[in-house]
């Protein structure tokens, strides 16, 4: 029995009963409750959206022509995080991330023309969450919810050196909380800083390199050791072909544990003639501080699904 399934029932046992009603829907056991209807909802919704979001700036300028006056809500909107549905071999494994990013000025506006960096400030928002299909009430394990404030600029200078095609940057500030209280309340804020490296021809397979450092600020009552866990430091490792396979690693070490997790994700498009978006998408997880609630807790985690974008 995993610890996320024993800690679900501990809660389950200190939880009044729940006041919704069994029903039968396509097939499903009548034990299974309408709370996992609505959190079904919510998530194809926010995945809905957030694939609307998150076009990437190759896929947005070939629609730009196409795009309708009513629809320029979502101009400035871009992909920050990869987003993707993972299921793993238990029901109480269920992994989902959604992310996008929003510009905050308009690159056309007199202020932007006339200081270009200033069109690469965003404010950027990643929410990770766990699911337990088999839990009867709330169906949520745990939940990080991580707003941001950021410098994002991934062509900042385009080929510096033989070697090098383009180097990147990523800053800022984020706050990360789980949105629980009492002695499940976790929440930090960390300042960072991200240079992106890449390698080769980025119309062919190249390398991406991201280490990123960061530092806790603010209050760490709720968590005071999770550095020990988490460290100050994180690898991104990536390597594959826009259009092709991916396979990424991002490693963290801190002084009681590290971390590392493997994505590999592999375009539809390649698998139905082009004529399918998103892609498919295997992770594996292994060390500490998967979620923001067990920080300390040591586990690995073998998932598979689909991500749209990554």
């Amino acid at each position: 029995m995993t610890a996320y399934k024993q800690k679900g029932k501990e809660e389950l046992s200190r939880q009044p009963a729940s006041n919704c009603t069994p029903i039968t829907v396509l097939g499903m056991n009548n034990s299974r409750k309408p709370c996992h209807i609505r959190c079904w909802f919510v998530l194809l919704a926010a995945l809905s959206v957030t694939g609307a979001y998150c076009a990437g700036p190759r896929e947005a300028a070939a629609q730009s022509h196409e795009v309708e006056k009513s629809r320029s809500l979502f101009e400035h909107f871009y992909g920050h995080e990869p987003v993707y549905f993972l299921y793993g071999w238990d029901p109480d494994n269920i992994k989902f991330q959604i992310s996008f990013k929003y510009r905050l000025l308009n690159p056309d506006g007199s202020l932007a023309k006339k200081r270009p960096r200033l069109a690469d400030f965003y404010f950027g928002y990643t929410q990770t969450s766990f699911i337990d299909l088999d839990s009867p009430s709330d169906a949520f394990l745990d939940n990080s919810f991580k707003p941001e404030f950021m410098f994002s600029q991934k062509r900042l200078i385009i080929a510096p050196a033989a070697w090098l095609s383009q180097l990147g940057l990523e800053a800022g500030m984020q706050h990360q909380s789980n949105g629980d209280s009492g002695a499940d309340s976790r929440s930090l804020n960390i300042l960072y800083a991200k240079p992106v490296l890449t390698f080769g021809d980025t119309g062919a397979y190249h390398l991406t390199a991201a280490p990123k450092v960061w530092l806790y600020v603010g209050n760490v009552s709720e968590n005071p050791d999770i550095g020990d866990y988490w460290g100050n430091f994180d690898l991104e490792l990536k390597f594959g072909k826009t259009d092709g396979p991916e396979l990424r690693s991002n490693w963290r070490q801190g002084s009681e544990g590290g971390s590392l997790q493997v994505d590999f994700t592999y375009p539809f498009r390649a698998l139905c003639s082009g004529n399918c978006n998103g892609y498919f998408q295997l992770q594996y997880f292994s060390g500490y501080g998967e979620t923001l609630l067990n920080y300390d807790r040591r586990d690995s985690q073998l998932r598979i699904g689909f991500a749209l974008y990554r």
